[in-house]
């Protein structure tokens, strides 16, 4: 088959979050593959995702755009369309969706392929509205998980038959089973003695993630005179919030905040135990990650977590805003090695099965070629 010219384009560049990791991983797996892969984002600000993408000698390109001053550089991403001949352009978010469809669908034969990495609990009539007047002009969906697929499907009356669920991948060639010597390396660089618990969290740091519930339920922890230590890993967008909590709840020398951490491998693998009490989730990258380091893991049932995570066997299943029972699921694991050890070497197992990045980038390419034949 040919090689494909395909254009990544999102809204903005400035953090990298679940979504953004895969973004970059699929950019860097199709370029070895020979495909040529632009990512681009509209906006102006650029930031922690072209660093990355930089870094890794991908191209990339902020078209500077900006509402309303700065119209104009739609017209430059049409003329950046139409000269470099893309086979097929993956676009993200609704911003994108509304602002760039039918200037992109003008613009040449290509086929434009929308993600959908969330279920965006936050829109409403109007903004279905508003993004089903693009739907003709896009050529298919890849929803990130089954549950995702659904809620699209009820909400936005999107035919099923065009949306094609490729989960989130994890590049398990750059990860290996979590060794003891980088764990006792980091923890001696962290200054965090042997015999404390360490339990860890990478999510970025927004009000769906659920950081106040973890933080409730660490407070009952150090009521039961547990001793630990738990690392928020992950770029703060509520600007000290968290940490103003985590104080007044007496935690503030039990936690530790790294901000944004290019390389997570670099922290992760001292991790005890990973810990999510999302609101919500399309499928969560950093879960998959944590599981594929063959950490136990305790979640919430949200997105298509289920999809991943039997409860019992691969992880524990928690509830959402109910911090009492996240308390009494990551006491039991504080108390039980032999239980976090099985935990972790099934979560490994399957992740490095079934969601390798070598088996989702061939999916996505495969689904792209469908496309193109119609």
């Amino acid at each position: 088959m040919k090689h494909l010219r395909i254009l990544q384009l999102n809204y903005s560049s400035s953090a990298i979050g679940g979504t953004e990791r895969n973004l970059i991983e699929y950019a860097d797996q199709f370029t070895k593959l020979g495909h040529y892969v632009l990512t681009c984002s509209l906006h102006k600000k650029q930031g922690d995702l072209a660093d990355e993408l930089i870094r890794r000698n991908l191209p990339f390109l902020s078209l500077g755009f900006s509402f309303p001053w700065k119209l104009h550089r739609l017209l430059d991403l049409v003329k950046l369309v139409h000269q470099n001949h893309f086979d097929v352009i993956n676009i993200y978010g609704f911003k994108i969706t509304v602002l760039t469809t039918l200037l992109l669908k003008l613009s040449g034969s290509h086929v434009i392929v929308s993600g959908l990495d969330g279920t965006d609990d936050w829109r409403r009539p109007y903004h279905v509205a508003l993004e089903s007047f693009a739907y003709p002009f896009i050529g298919g969906w890849i929803a990130v998980s089954n549950n995702v697929k659904e809620v699209f499907m009820k909400r936005e009356r999107i035919v099923g038959e065009k949306i094609k669920v490729i989960h989130c991948a994890v590049n398990t060639n750059i990860l290996s089973p979590r060794l003891k010597e980088k764990s006792a390396e980091i923890r001696a660089r962290l200054k965090i003695s042997p015999d404390i618990f360490i339990i860890g969290n990478t999510s970025v740091i927004k009000p769906f993630k659920g950081h106040v519930d973890i933080l409730k339920a660490l407070r009952m922890l150090k009521d039961k005179n547990v001793r630990f230590k738990c690392i928020f890993v992950g770029k703060d967008h509520l600007h000290g919030k968290i940490q103003a909590i985590a104080t007044k709840l007496g935690l503030k020398d039990d936690i530790i905040f790294t901000g944004f951490v290019e390389n997570l491998y670099d922290i992760v693998p001292v991790f005890d135990l990973y810990v999510s009490a999302s609101l919500v989730e399309g499928l969560s990258v950093a879960m998959l990650e944590a599981m594929a380091l063959g950490l136990p893991i305790i979640v919430t049932p949200v997105g298509g977590t289920l999809e991943v995570v039997n409860d019992g066997e691969n992880g524990l299943i928690t509830r959402v805003k109910k911090p009492t029972i996240l308390f009494e699921k990551i006491f039991e694991l504080v108390n039980n090695p032999v239980k976090r050890k099985m935990l972790g070497d099934n979560a490994s197992k399957k992740i490095r099965k079934e969601f390798s990045l070598e088996t989702k980038v061939q999916e996505k390419l495969n689904y792209f070629y469908s496309l193109l034949k119609k």
